[in-house]
């Protein structure tokens, strides 16, 4: 069988195991860097990271240049905010690759194929086709 998930200490991304296109990316709450990153290709339609600024840090004012893009497929991330989710995770085909648990505040971007949700406890969820928090 071959490998479906590459793993830092609280960052995963499961790949398809044949086409090894990603299929999401984990990031757990107890992921802290030292300094902002993002884990997403430039080619996803959204962006996913973690932005770290000192105390009292300032985001100067700026402005996002408009870029246009043709989308392929629907992003989404869902940012669990109470409870806990066992996200099935399927190819393109609905067929399974695997299974993963997500806890209070671990995040999820479903970067392509399909999935199912099932809540074991009342959960809340901050849900978009751009940015989606469970709670």
């Amino acid at each position: 069988m071959l490998e479906s998930s590459v793993k830092t200490p609280s960052i995963e991304v499961v790949h398809d195991p044949i086409t090894k296109q990603a299929i999401c990316h984990i990031i757990k709450a107890t992921y802290s860097p030292d300094k902002t990153e993002f884990y997403t290709p430039e080619d996803y339609s959204q962006q996913l990271g973690i932005i770290k600024y000192p105390k009292e840090g300032l985001i100067k004012p700026h402005y996002h240049n408009k870029l246009s893009r043709e989308v392929f497929l629907t992003q989404e991330v869902l940012v669990i905010r109470k409870g806990k989710v066992k996200v099935n995770l399927y190819d393109q085909h609905l067929g399974y690759i695997c299974s993963k648990i997500l806890n209070q505040g671990d995040t999820i971007l479903l970067a392509s194929g399909d999935m199912a949700l099932r809540c074991w406890r009342i959960q809340r969820c901050w849900k978009s086709s751009r940015v989606h928090i469970m709670e």
